[in-house]
């Protein structure tokens, strides 16, 4: 695996939009088949000419989806469709010398004679049950009509395709195959940008934003290489955490933040509703650091106060737990009031978690003194009603009393209720005082 950081990401990046590019191109390209464009002859080439109505079974087999033809006569059938209210297409019936072919929209004037009318455009056939189908047929049956004859025979008539007229027909299908042409050349293009840019990664943009505050981008990028390899590195959704750096990363970009840029954390439980009815809560820290990026890692309800506690102990300069007044000071344009408002409640918190710290220890101290001094008092009685086993004090063996630790003069411990919160030998009790205030962010 490359060990470099940068060339790896950008190698990630780039292979990314390669693949994009190529779900565009062949989805172009599919798009352009189930239009009838078979091949690029009949899109870029001359307009093959009609002259019989069953010449047009050829052509469409042949993939010349695109023809041009000449009309001495033609006739409204009285038939169009709509869109919305809107009249979409007018259908006609051109007389060749074999049969009739119905077209859609009326065809031109020929400029050298009048009498004659231009057909240009795509060929198509239409599907059974459609709309253009049911039209062909309500044509026969006025045709037999007249006619006198059966419906089968009006269908020698009449060409099974239809023409969709139209006086520039490839224009649509030449623009497809230019885009598609053009979407491969910058293909091609990006793979040579590609290899130069991760060649010479040291030069671009997504390197040097690897600076943190003037750092020297190379360093960086070689301390989080060597903290990637590292045991204790985790993931938290899309987000890589490091010994020193959260690696935010995207499919197209990724993003580089120390720990110690992260000013605030805080938990978030979202409400989801579907119809009014709740559906359930997803939960989430948020970081939001100094320069204002904002990432939020997925949690769950059991794990989501571990996960802000150990966030919380790796961010030094984080303020922890959700505060609305602050919040508003975020969203706002000028962020001054915020982060002078953030330095008190931060300097407020730290100094609440450094009591909290003193205390406990003071405590865990007086507790361990007390219980030192009870077992020295069980086996002084234990000597008493056994004189017998005990030997006679002397100089040497006289007991010198423990000097007791005092604890500070604003802690208070009541002798009275010590064996009642005293913890079992070689542990402590909890430390209440340790866990972090978390005022959840709840949002709908």
């Amino acid at each position: 695996m490359e060990k470099n950081f940068a060339k790896r990401q950008m190698g990630r990046i780039f292979v990314n939009k390669l693949c994009l590019f190529l779900v565009i191109i062949i989805a172009l390209g599919i798009f352009a088949c189930s239009r009838g464009l078979a091949r690029v002859g009949s899109v870029f080439g001359a307009l093959p000419e009609i002259t019989l109505g069953a010449e047009l079974e050829t052509l469409y087999a042949n993939g010349d989806r695109y023809v041009a033809g000449i009309a001495d006569y033609y006739f409204d059938t009285g038939y169009y469709t709509t869109n919305n209210n809107k009249t979409d297409a007018y259908f006609y019936a051109m007389d060749l010398e074999d049969m009739y072919i119905i077209c859609k929209e009326p065809p031109t004037f020929d400029l050298d004679d009048l009498s004659y009318y231009t057909i240009k455009g795509r060929i198509y056939k239409p599907e059974y049950g459609s709309l253009d189908h049911q039209i062909r047929s309500k044509i026969l049956t006025e045709i037999s009509e007249a006619w006198g004859i059966t419906a089968s025979e009006a269908d020698d008539y009449v060409s099974p395709y239809i023409i969709e007229i139209n006086a520039n027909p490839q224009l649509g299908a030449r623009l497809m195959f230019g885009l598609v042409a053009a979407l491969i050349l910058l293909f091609v293009f990006l793979i040579i940008s590609a290899a130069s840019r991760i060649g010479g990664y040291a030069g671009t943009k997504q390197f040097k934003r690897l600076s943190q505050d003037g750092e020297d981008a190379e360093k960086v990028n070689e301390q989080v290489g060597q903290e990637l390899s590292s045991p204790n590195t985790y993931k938290l959704g899309a987000v890589t955490v490091t010994k020193s750096f959260f690696i935010i990363s995207s499919p197209w970009s990724f993003k580089l933040r120390r720990k110690d840029r992260a000013c605030w954390l805080y938990t978030t439980v979202t409400t989801h509703r579907y119809n009014g009815i709740p559906t359930g809560k997803s939960y989430a820290v948020t970081v939001r650091f100094f320069d204002g990026l904002v990432q939020s890692f997925s949690a769950t309800k059991k794990n989501i106060s571990d996960c802000l506690r150990e966030l919380a102990e790796q961010c030094p300069n984080a303020l922890v737990g959700f505060n609305e007044n602050l919040n508003k000071l975020w969203n706002a344009k000028d962020k001054r009031e915020f982060f002078a408002r953030r330095a008190a409640l931060y300097e407020a918190q730290q100094a609440e978690n450094s009591s909290s710290e003193y205390a406990v220890q003071a405590e865990s101290a007086g507790l361990d003194e007390k219980k030192t001094a009870q077992r020295t008092a069980a086996r002084d009685k234990s000597a008493e009603q056994t004189p017998e086993a005990a030997p006679a004090p002397t100089a040497a063996t006289s007991a010198v009393p423990k000097t007791i630790i005092p604890p500070p003069p604003s802690f208070d411990i009541n002798p009275e209720k010590d064996d009642e919160t005293e913890a079992p030998d070689g542990e402590s009790d909890e430390d209440a005082g340790s866990d972090f205030e978390e005022s959840d962010f709840e949002s709908e």
